[in-house]
């Protein structure tokens, strides 16, 4: 059901200011603290992730719980590796971890070779944001000497049907469609058809491949992995970022759409909803483009009240990029929603939209006056909704194709963030789950189509979450510039730090560049896939931008350079070519007449010795 189109502002905001004052003079609220699991992870494997088999995981199958009496079930360790395992004399044990999952890398484009080049959603997007994670854990480890998170490679595969997980987001419909689709991709692009209907679906923005369906359940995994860890009693963690790809927030209940083919985010919610008895989450969705299929669904859910569950959806993103663009009919409609502001009628949703600037400066103008009003609007949502801290979760739909970083086709319409919002805003996310939520969040990947935009975003994203402090963020902010992650990227795919230039590099950057060398090893598999997909320019336009009608501009902005031209120079580059030609046929027949002129004195010459 969509969302209906109308706006009601609310307009008693609070100032950046009260919003810092009233994190600070409110106690935190942990929850109740069970034995650690430091054991638990000491005891866990480190094998060579190239070893294992994720073919052998058995699948879960969930039990057919109700969704209104959900049954908490205990912390299970998965088989892992985990970078830097936590030391048993450390005092500090991380609260922060990272998981990631192989089978993100196997949603691949294999309809034909010609539109390869203009699929920006594609595997090595998985590359950029690992080599994000990497990067910040090896710098904030050097700095703060001890563990600042631990990096979880899960294994574990969800099925997409007959899950009462899925369906309770999507229904029965789309998960066994989408089923049916992944099983027939490769038979139907064989037989030169394509693998998503097009009568039904954008084929510009959406593709499956023969290995997509492991994909989604890998990142179903991946996901179910990330919430008990982050919920169970039994686990120190806090927070928890999952890398995962492809991205979900513009999937609604039964329609896939900007490359999204599950919504991964109301998926969590829905699995912590039924397994641990959370009732009140708040989704924080910033990415260049409007999460329409998260506000539609949370939309949906909040208008069911005796489901005893509420989402509140928060939204940073440009009014004038998709799906807020283009000639399609439901344009217009999808602008409304993006626009809405509505905290009353069990409806807690908030749009803001990203705004020009010139300076650092101008930009902290903006960040306190306009967009911490997300984390207003989202303590308000959990404070008028009266729930315990340990009924509320927080949750991040990080999209970092709004980075400063991003291609500049991606940002044509030139709205973007530097990259120091990632680090703020999770920052002060932070702040707002200690006082809300017993200090748990739980974060995803979304968008971000550029490696540069993905690893920085990552990076930025990950020193908030463990809390870097602002004296602390300048060097960080330093590493996270785009040489320093162009000599990563060369230097994970050789092994080896030897080549890379000494110019502007000192010692102790390569001794971090060494440290993210070591730990990549570990994920080779994930970071070199067999069949990588390599975009040649990040400028290229989407397969469904390129299946637009040519605007006549386009064809006048390539004439109009030509015009400046001077005449002499056309009129002589005229009598050039003309006399290339002619000095062409001129030659062509002197070389004919000089070939029949020996042919008939060989014909002489023949006679005469006769």
């Amino acid at each position: 059901m969509d969302s209906p189109s109308f706006t009601i502002f609310d307009l008693s905001l609070k100032s950046s200011n009260d919003f810092y004052r009233d994190i600070s003079n409110e106690s935190n609220l942990e929850s109740n603290e069970t034995p650690s699991l430091v054991e638990t992870f000491l005891d866990m494997s480190l094998k060579d992730t190239e070893t294992s088999n994720i073919f052998d995981t058995n699948y879960e199958h969930e039990k057919s719980e109700n969704f209104f009496t959900p049954e908490t079930t205990p912390f299970k360790a998965q088989p892992s590796n985990i970078i830097s395992p936590i030391e048993r004399q450390e005092l500090k044990i991380p609260d922060t971890l990272v998981i990631l999952h192989e089978s993100c890398v196997k949603h691949e484009f294999e309809r034909n070779k010609r539109d390869l080049k203009y699929i920006v959603e594609r595997p090595r997007r998985y590359r950029a944001a690992i080599i994000g994670a990497l990067s910040a854990k090896a710098h904030l480890d050097m700095e703060l000497e001890f563990n600042s998170f631990n990096i979880y490679q899960s294994t574990r595969l969800i099925p997409i049907i007959n899950n009462p997980v899925i369906e309770f987001v999507h229904g029965e419909n789309w998960p066994l469609e989408l089923y049916k689709l992944c099983k027939n991709a490769h038979k139907a692009i064989t037989e030169g058809e394509t693998e998503i209907p097009g009568d039904k679906y954008h084929t510009g923005d959406l593709y499956l491949g023969h290995t997509s369906l492991e994909a989604f359940e890998g990142c179903l995994g991946a996901i179910y992995d990330g919430i008990d860890r982050c919920l169970a009693q039994s686990s120190n963690v806090k927070n928890v970022h999952v890398l995962l790809r492809p991205p979900g927030h513009h999937c609604s209940r039964e329609t896939p759409s900007g490359f999204c083919l599950l919504n991964n985010a109301l998926i969590a919610i829905s699995y912590a909803h039924k397994t641990y008895g959370i009732t009140h989450f708040a989704i924080l969705d910033f990415d260049l483009h409007h999460g329409d299929g998260s506000q539609e669904i949370s939309w949906r859910i909040n208008q069911e009240t005796d489901l005893n569950l509420n989402i509140g959806y928060f939204s940073l993103h440009d009014i004038y990029s998709f799906p807020c663009e283009g000639p399609f009919s439901t344009v217009q409609s999808k602008i409304k929603d993006a626009s809405i502001c509505i905290m009353n009628h069990n409806q807690a949703i908030w749009n803001i939209h990203i705004e020009k600037y010139d300076t650092i400066e101008e930009f902290e103008k903006i960040y306190n006056n306009s967009y911490i009003k997300l984390l207003t609007k989202a303590d308000d949502f959990f404070k008028n909704s009266n729930a315990l801290p340990e009924q509320c979760l927080l949750v991040i739909s990080a999209g970092f194709d709004g980075s400063e970083f991003e291609s500049e086709h991606m940002q044509r319409h030139g709205y973007h963030l530097p990259t120091l919002f990632y680090w703020k805003f999770s920052k002060d996310a932070l702040s707002l789950s200690k006082k809300r939520c017993c200090s748990r969040i739980f974060s995803i990947m979304e968008g971000g189509y550029s490696d540069r935009a993905i690893a920085s975003g990552t990076f930025a994203l990950l020193c908030g979450l463990t809390n870097v402090n602002e004296k602390d963020i300048d060097m960080c902010e330093f590493l996270w510039k785009m040489e320093h992650f162009s000599c990563i990227d060369k230097a994970i795919s050789k092994g080896t730090v030897s080549r890379l230039p000494k110019t502007f590099l000192h010692d102790k950057q390569i001794n971090w560049i060494k440290n993210i060398i070591k730990m990549a090893q570990q994920y080779t598999s994930i970071l070199n896939p067999k069949n990588s997909l390599i975009i040649t320019s990040e400028d290229k336009m989407t397969l469904r931008e390129r299946k637009k009608p040519v605007d006549s501009t386009i064809i006048t902005s390539l004439i109009d350079p030509i015009y400046p031209l001077n005449f002499y120079i056309l009129l002589r580059y005229t009598f050039f070519c003309i006399y290339f030609v002619a000095t062409k046929i001129d030659l062509k027949s002197a070389f004919q007449l000089r070939s029949s002129k020996t042919a008939s004195k060989s014909q002489q010459a023949s006679f005469s010795d006769q």
